[in-house]
């Protein structure tokens, strides 16, 4: 045993060895740990003192490793060598062939009692063993990160003192003990250049690319929220519930519903509190008498909103939410989504945010964002902004317009292109799309009713548009009134999708043989490119009409992303994700 996490099947274990006769436990020492398994949580005496405190153990002898079974047998000639069945496969499955032949020898008997089942379905136990699709993937990481350092397992093996068939093992996808997998991948971080996130790969708890939320799901998450207005009354402002999410996918949407109401439509109404904003992009949609309020640029603003109306909110933001008729349900639908910097943030915490920001400009000032991506590029080439503009003015042109250029007061297309040119950058990257006032917050109001079915009796699907901004160009999202069947972009939608059931009528949502039914307040997101086909009550051949909300983001297939993958080389784009070869 190891010893280092003792749990109800190393009971077992003990046990049932009791019942043979005394017990005698080999425990591996720190040294045999780091070559086999991975570095003890725990020092060999302690180790050793948690194990001789059990009544079923007789005695504690170090024990160097799988491959000193089989001398240490044939030094003590046991009766019964006995361990668990899960040393058949793995580092240990040679340790365990010798065993087995030097037992023959002298007569004793190998004992592997099976795997505890009641351990595999505990919770706690589930923290501790991997599934084999994790497994694999973070061999392919692991290799990854082997190959980026130009290193083998064996080169790793002398370095830090973990054995090769260790990393071997996890390289292959045949090591399930999540604890022996982060161990290495930590030691490995801490020895290496090898940043975290490129090792671990988050678990994949989706139904077949599908994650569902039921309704009474989200009401069982319920939260009341307090909150104090300027009145000094504290009061519960809103209930949040959670919607369909996952570590994978990234939305964090919530259904939340307004417990303050107002009179007016006053944007400094005393029993309205604003939020501080936050980082996460917010795509809106609600449901019924709704006012929303945010601040933009200093300035409170209040917009009345309807059953089907959106938003999106830009990041940091201050907004909040009330409802102006306490008789009618009132809510929304708050789709917040992580962006680039949301998911770099982990990165950013080590460098200084103040010339992070300064270094980015402000894109409600575009003449600033300009200087600051000439400074940006220009650094690339050994270049300074004022390098490029003497380069400009050796090229012949004018200094009216290299200056009107540079100052982005009187740009000229032409003298855009040879700055790209001396930069080695596309044209696009200095046409900056200046943030206007009214795209901290856009809107768009719900569709007009439309009636079950056409003139001819034909069903009608109609989809509405939901607030965008030119300026998050990867963010998107629809109502749609269902009456029949379609698909969700017949399994090539490039986007995370979210999908709210908002109205009475159920929807029957079919996915990779499997099948869901969305009932009012389920919600769903689904992985991109799955091919999913929606459905409307039907009763008595006639179909109802189903009113969902489905938000778009990309997530990790977003455009930078897809722009770097198009540039691969064919041979490696297509094993990316599966590869783990080494690279020569």
């Amino acid at each position: 045993m190891c010893g280092d996490f003792v749990h109800v099947g190393h009971i077992n274990i003990l046990e049932g060895a009791a019942e043979l006769g005394d017990v005698v436990v080999l425990l591996m020492t720190d040294d045999a740990m780091k070559t086999y398994k991975r570095a003890p949580r725990m020092s060999y005496s302690h180790r050793e003192r948690i194990l001789r405190s059990f009544k079923q153990v007789a005695d504690v002898i170090p024990c160097a490793g799988p491959q000193s079974y089989a001398p240490m047998a044939e030094i003590y000639k046991p009766n019964f060598f006995y361990h668990g069945d899960d040393w058949k496969q793995g580092p240990q499955a040679k340790g365990r062939l010798a065993v087995k032949l030097q037992m023959e020898k002298h007569g004793g008997t190998l004992v592997e009692p099976s795997y505890t089942p009641a351990v595999s379905s505990t919770g706690f136990q589930q923290m501790f063993t991997a599934t084999l699709k994790e497994s694999l993937h973070t061999g392919v990481l692991l290799r990854g990160a082997l190959n980026d350092l130009k290193r083998v397992p064996g080169v790793i093996s002398r370095e830090t003192g973990i054995g090769e068939d260790v990393l071997q093992n996890l390289i292959a996808g045949q090591d399930l003990d999540r604890e022996n997998m982060d161990s290495v991948l930590r030691v490995l971080h801490a020895q290496y250049p090898m940043s975290m996130k490129h090792l671990v790969v988050d678990q994949d708890d989706s139904q077949q690319g599908v994650w569902y939320n039921s309704a009474e799901t989200s009401k069982n998450s319920a939260r009341k929220m307090n909150r104090t207005n300027i009145l000094g009354d504290t009061t519960c402002y809103y209930t949040y519930m959670d919607t369909a999410t996952s570590s994978l996918s990234p939305f964090k949407p919530e259904l939340i519903e307004m417990e303050v109401h107002v009179n007016d439509n006053e944007p400094l109404n005393p029993l309205v509190v604003m939020n501080k904003g936050h980082l996460l992009s917010q795509l809106t949609f609600f449901i019924g008498p709704v006012n929303f309020y945010c601040t933009v640029r200093g300035e409170r603003h209040c917009k009345v909103m309807n059953t089907g109306d959106s938003c999106l909110i830009t990041p940091y933001v201050p907004h909040s939410f009330t409802t102006r008729d306490p008789d009618q349900y009132a809510a929304i639908v708050a789709v917040t989504f992580s962006t680039g910097v949301r998911d770099a943030l982990s990165d950013l915490l080590h460098h200084d945010m103040s010339k992070v920001i300064e270094a980015a400009g402000d894109r409600r000032n575009a003449a600033h964002v300009f200087m600051k991506k000439v400074e940006r590029f220009s650094e690339l080439r050994g270049l300074s902004p004022t390098d490029v503009q003497r380069m400009l003015l050796n090229q012949g042109y004018a200094a009216e317009a290299v200056e009107g250029t540079m100052s982005f007061t009187a740009v000229d297309p032409a003298v855009i292109q040879s700055m790209s040119e001396i930069m080695c950058i596309p044209v696009g990257e200095l046409q900056i799309l200046q943030l206007e006032v009214d795209e901290e917050v856009t809107y768009t109001t719900a569709a007009p009713a439309l009636s079950v079915g056409s003139a001819d009796g034909s069903a009608v699907d109609h989809k509405s548009a939901l607030a965008s901004c030119r300026h998050q160009p990867d963010v998107g999202g629809f109502s749609w009134r269902l009456c029949g069947t379609s698909t969700l972009a017949a399994g090539k939608s490039q986007f995370f999708n979210y999908i709210y059931n908002y109205g009475e009528v159920p929807c029957n949502l079919l996915w990779d043989g499997q099948e869901q039914t969305l009932y009012q307040g389920d919600s769903v997101v689904v992985k991109p490119f799955m091919e999913v086909t929606l459905s409307s009550q039907k009763v008595r051949d006639q179909h109802y009409m189903a009113t969902l909300v489905v938000c778009k983001v990309a997530g990790c297939v977003n455009n930078n992303v897809m722009n770097e993958c198009s540039l691969f080389a064919a041979e490696g784009l297509a094993a990316m994700t599966t590869n783990n070869t080494k690279w020569f």
